[in-house]
């Protein structure tokens, strides 16, 4: 299953709960075998947090401006939402708040 979480890379991965968030999500997820991949809402073009860097290399980031279709089910975290267009440009059957 392709699954997608959003997030916004920017700052500290510390500053908030919603990178833990996404990130635990993730990591349930992709133990099980899915293809997770982050999606980043912000608009700059950063493809993950300041200060875990070492962590980057094991996950596939996109950007929300340059969507992909496929994901099966999209994982929405706190107040990182994709618009109605955004969500329709990735052609995900399912989106799931998680606040």
């Amino acid at each position: 299953m392709k699954i997608g979480i959003t997030t916004h890379f920017q700052f500290s991965f510390f500053s908030a709960g919603s990178p833990q968030t996404a990130l635990s999500i993730g990591e349930v997820y992709r133990i099980q075998g899915h293809d997770v991949k982050f999606i980043n809402i912000g608009q700059n073009d950063a493809v993950w947090w300041d200060d875990v860097s070492g962590l980057r290399q094991e996950w596939s980031c996109i950007q929300a401006k340059s969507p992909e279709k496929g994901f099966d089910v999209i994982f929405e975290i706190g107040n990182h939402l994709l618009t109605p267009s955004q969500r329709e440009s990735f052609g995900s059957k399912y989106v799931w708040a998680v606040s």
